[in-house]
């Protein structure tokens, strides 16, 4: 793909190009996957250009940073609002079928007891053996679920995400066209929605033996690994990545881009807006170290006798 031939799809012709190369995806800085295949990225801020991932073929910047990027094995296309022009083209490839993955027809292993009130997609998705799904429960395509998972009612998995975009007064929304893995001996309890990744080389991601309660949401591209247990009623936004074995409490709300480290215990109602490290426990809004949040419970009690 080129930005040359692309950009003016999408009403974006005031653009200057320079070492021009083809790639073969989109990515994010920020993000800074492990990607095998070439990548656009966009660059807003300075503060990012230390993660340009390896396998950028393309940058798309503004002017300001023009003397800032470092030299590279990469072109750069330069563009008024870099930000609003990789999200409009996200949003044009995401209806292409070369940027897109490919959907096989959807594949349903041994012994599965799926109710017929269930609605799950004719393409991309794979589920193991002996697995449970329950009535009202809906499952769009690029979803993996491993065997022996139990998936309770009123549960939507795959589902478009929260991601808007503001331009001109008006709010436009950012296709996700990324996949969930569901690995193996995993229950979602009811009424939980686990939003799909948002590009199509990413996926959302419950590792095994992972519980979670009633009304919990996933978000897009979050990371949850083995042994995780999530209480009833909680919110884990996007691109958060949460280690084996943390407990997560009722009501707790993670803030995105999030790293919460190994056995680490999010206590009822915490609000966690910095990383968690592993064996950490947090509680409180803002979520403090548990210790010094009861010292701290302590003092004001005592301040009011």
């Amino acid at each position: 793909m080129k930005l040359s031939l692309l950009l003016p799809e999408i009403g974006c012709t005031d653009l200057r190009i320079i070492d021009e190369r083809d790639f073969e995806t989109l990515s994010v800085c920020a993000e800074n996957p492990k990607l095998n295949s070439s990548c656009c990225v966009f660059l807003e801020h300075k503060k990012y250009i230390g993660n340009i991932p390896e396998n950028a073929a393309m940058i798309l910047t503004s002017a300001e940073l023009e003397w800032k990027i470092p030299d590279g094995s990469y072109g750069t296309c330069y563009v008024d609002e870099p930000r609003k022009v990789f999200f409009m083209l996200h949003n044009y490839l995401s209806g292409c079928g070369e940027y897109t993955r490919p959907k096989a027809a959807t594949a349903v292993g041994d012994n599965c007891k799926i109710s017929p009130l269930s609605s799950i997609a004719p393409e991309g998705v794979t589920i193991g053996n002996d697995v449970i799904i329950e009535e009202f429960v809906v499952i769009r395509g690029n979803v993996a679920i491993g065997d022996r998972c139990i998936v309770r009612s009123g549960t939507v998995i795959g589902g478009q995400g929260l991601e808007f975009r503001r331009s001109d007064g008006e709010l436009w929304r950012v296709e996700h066209v990324g996949g969930v893995i569901i690995g193996h001996d995993v229950e979602i309890q009811h009424n939980c929605c686990v939003s799909r990744a948002i590009y199509p080389w990413d996926d959302t991601e419950i590792g095994d033996f992972v519980k979670i309660g009633n009304l919990v949401q996933v978000g897009h591209g979050t990371k949850i690994k083995a042994g995780v247990m999530v209480a009833v009623g909680s919110t884990i936004t996007g691109n958060i990545n949460v280690g084996e074995g943390t407990w997560i409490g009722p009501g707790v709300t993670i803030s995105n881009r999030l790293n919460i480290g190994k056995s680490a215990k999010l206590n009822i109602g915490a609000v966690v807006i910095k990383d968690v490290p592993e064996g950490g426990s947090v509680t409180g809004n803002f979520a403090v170290p548990h210790n010094e949040f009861m010292y701290n419970m302590l003092i004001m009690e005592r301040k009011r006798k």
